[in-house]
């Protein structure tokens, strides 16, 4: 009988990533959105939100709009992404065992910058 593989814990990179994911996913959904909100939509911890829209915005990818609405309290920053900075990065297996990819901000082939070879 064969053996079954099974996946070894996940690292802390693949959890972040994960995690970056998810909060790419609601501002792109719900946005503009507060940090508050995608913590509650995501499980995230507000550190952890803030972390992550806090690289997003150094990135340029996302940037704050302005105050929301409150039901008590202080207003809450809105956050959405920036209209013009698309990313697309591809994974391929080179050969068995190895992963090549790249990452672009360009809309052709010749406009894209690698940054993984």
């Amino acid at each position: 009988m064969a053996r079954t593989e099974f996946p070894t814990k996940t690292t802390h990179a693949q959890t972040r990533a994960h995690n970056a994911g998810l909060v790419v996913r609601a501002v792109y959904d719900l946005g503009p959105i507060s940090r508050a909100e995608i913590a509650r939509l995501t499980g995230l911890t507000r550190t952890s939100v803030g972390e992550l829209v806090g690289e997003l915005e150094q990135e340029r990818l996302a940037r704050e709009i302005g105050r929301g609405p409150s039901t008590c309290g202080k207003q809450p920053t809105l956050v959405s992404l920036v209209d013009d900075a698309r990313h697309v990065v591809t994974r391929r297996s080179h050969r068995k065992g190895s992963i090549r990819g790249g990452e672009g901000t360009g809309t052709s082939p010749s406009q894209r910058s690698s940054r993984w070879s």
